[in-house]
């Protein structure tokens, strides 16, 4: 039986704030927010199910072709020169994330990201390189919070809700020009690494803390050894620098994720879409 698309709430507004803007044509919208049609037309209705395909009609028994494919950024944000600078959600990488390293079923599941099964995670390329080239940033998570005055922050949050449709708890951002050339064993370590960052806040006895809506409090969590050595495990000391005790016995060990476990996450294995 083939792998059924698991929807979140985040997969629902972004589909319908495109369904909005495409004027009423699902096969338009459902095609820019990457969703089944079947699903964005359930939504449109008025149904509100979000984790069961079933909901909208797939029948889980069909064979389909509906693979897991690693996102790759449109040309115009990835070429080399790098000028405008340009910004550009990832069409699709909240789902691929869930399905990949958050889905208990996924073939890179990581159990230390069990408090994002019902985060709102919005994704971004860019194409603006942070950093010198021998030692640039490709990746950066962030809490989206409070910026600057009231003003400011308000129009950040509508920025956020014209790429997303919700203001999501935080936003990852991905150098797209490094993403063309990674390959798919670097991009997910990238990607899983922006994940441990993206924490939920503990009490003074390790208990995840919640608000008054019982949701989760977030925050950002900093580099440590700690994650960067299960990073090491995961995909292999040739992706990192470093020489902690726990790195180099992490760097003894084979990688735990292999070549045809990363397959499955990234579909066709592609490595330059524009070559």
């Amino acid at each position: 039986m083939p792998k059924l698309r698991i929807y979140t709430e985040f997969d629902r507004s972004f589909a319908l704030t495109h369904l909005v803007r495409a004027k009423g044509d699902i096969e338009k919208a459902a095609k820019l927010s990457n969703v089944e049609p079947n699903a964005l037309r359930y939504w449109e209705s008025g149904g509100n199910e979000i984790a069961t395909p079933l909901a909208w009609g797939e029948d889980p028994d069909e064979d389909d072709s509906d693979v897991l494919e690693r996102p790759y950024p449109e040309e115009a944000v990835a070429l080399p020169h790098r000028t405008p600078s340009l910004e550009a959600p990832i069409r699709g990488m909240d789902g691929w994330v869930k399905n990949v390293f958050i889905d208990r079923s996924g073939p890179l599941y990581n159990e230390d990201h069990w408090h994002l099964a019902d985060a709102t995670i919005g994704y971004f390329w860019t194409n603006v390189q942070n950093g010198k080239p021998e030692k640039m940033t490709v990746g950066q998570a962030e809490l989206v919070g409070k910026l600057g005055g009231k003003w400011q922050t308000a129009s950040y949050q509508f920025y956020l809700r014209q790429c997303f449709g919700i203001v999501p708890k935080f936003v990852i951002r991905i150098d797209s020009v490094w993403a063309v050339e990674a390959d798919d064993r670097g991009f997910c370590a990238l990607v899983d690494h922006e994940l441990y960052h993206c924490a939920v806040a503990l009490d003074e006895f390790k208990v995840p803390r919640r608000n008054a809506e019982d949701e989760f409090i977030y925050c950002m969590r900093r580099h440590d050894s700690e994650e960067f050595d299960r990073i090491v495990a995961r995909y292999g000391s040739e992706l990192t620098t470093g020489g902690s005790a726990g790195i180099i016995r992490a760097a003894q060990r084979r990688a735990s994720i292999t070549d045809e476990m990363i397959a499955e996450a990234c579909g066709t294995g592609r490595h330059n879409p524009f070559i």
